[in-house]
């Protein structure tokens, strides 16, 4: 019998009550930025002498970062990222075909530095 009546007294509460309101959100719309691709292939004009290839981005909008070694001859190639002095080891080495992509939350935006291991070598750096 109690419970009957605690089931009555919570329904007559809840039509006093009135109407639920929801919470209202303000509405946010996000415009994907459009950016372009910049596909940059390297010439290394002296061998194990590093070049800068890429300035440091102070806006950090960098999306994406590839560096790859498309030598066929065997060569290897090394890229250091940053304002400091590189050398091959203190660099990040690439085997022939070998190639590094930053993408996702972490993009770096300093300065990019490579060579690679003679004179008329390559490399595509890409970046958006």
């Amino acid at each position: 019998m109690i419970s009957k009546i605690v089931k009555n007294v919570l329904f007559v509460v809840l039509l006093l009550s009135g109407p639920a309101e929801a919470q209202q959100f303000s509405s946010v719309t996000v415009q994907p930025q459009s950016k372009s691709t910049v596909n940059v292939p390297v010439n290394i004009t002296a061998g194990n002498v590093f070049q800068s290839v890429l300035g440091a981005s102070s806006l950090g909008v960098r999306q994406q970062l590839v560096i790859e070694n498309n030598n066929s001859n065997g060569d290897k190639c090394w890229f250091y990222l940053g304002s400091g002095i590189p050398t091959t080891g203190n660099s990040a080495m690439l085997l022939q075909g070998g190639s590094m992509t930053f993408s996702g939350p972490v993009i770096p935006n300093d300065q990019l530095q490579v060579t690679c291991a003679s004179n008329s070598d390559t490399l595509w750096v890409i970046w958006n």
